[in-house]
């Protein structure tokens, strides 16, 4: 969809338990958005598309879908 070439790279660390996404080599998403402290999870790549929210300091952000 984005009409460009990328490479996917496949994160060590992908599905581990997270609050933020410091503590990740991607980023730190959860299925649900909400002001309630989450729980994430280490996203598996760098492949940005899908439904999900990103987690911030244990708070996840509006859930966004990308194509």
């Amino acid at each position: 969809m984005i009409q460009h070439e990328m490479c996917v790279i496949q994160y060590g660390d992908a599905g581990k338990s997270c609050s933020d996404s410091d503590e990740c080599e991607g980023y730190c998403y959860a299925e649900e958005a909400g002001d309630i402290t989450v729980a994430g999870k280490c996203s598996p790549s760098n492949v940005p598309f899908g439904c999900y929210a990103i987690v911030r300091k244990g708070k996840a952000d509006a859930v966004m879908c990308r194509d």
